[in-house]
């Protein structure tokens, strides 16, 4: 996510980063999931299954899944290559998903690209 805060908000997120407990490790995320605790709304897991969830309880993942839309690819991202998008064992369906997608809108693209060519000539 990008976000563009006021210059009033960007002196008290500065301000506030000083003062504020968060797991340093987690970085901005970890700052704002903190500083915005008490004023925020968190969706549901179906609209965030980080695949931090699936390396640590596959269980919890299994359950979520049926009804899961968006998917985090947190941890390892499936976009480097295909290749290498294989050999991560734990997150293989999660990365078919992901190639299954693309080729899927890139042949999307394609068809349409072909298709607004032929109506321009």
């Amino acid at each position: 996510m990008f976000d563009r805060p006021s210059q009033n908000v960007f002196r008290e997120l500065l301000t506030a980063m000083k003062s504020t407990d968060y797991p340093r490790d987690q970085a901005e995320q970890a700052f704002l999931n903190a500083h915005y605790e008490f004023t925020v709304h968190r969706l549901p897991y179906m609209y965030n299954g980080n695949l931090a969830i699936k390396a640590a309880d596959k269980a919890v993942w299994a359950k979520l899944w049926p009804q899961m839309r968006i998917i985090h690819y947190t941890l390892h991202k499936p976009h480097k290559t295909e290749e290498h998008s294989q050999r991560q064992a734990l997150f293989e369906s999660e990365w078919k998903l992901w190639w299954d997608v693309r080729r899927a809108m890139e042949a999307h693209e394609r068809t349409f690209s072909d298709w607004n060519k032929s109506q321009c000539q």
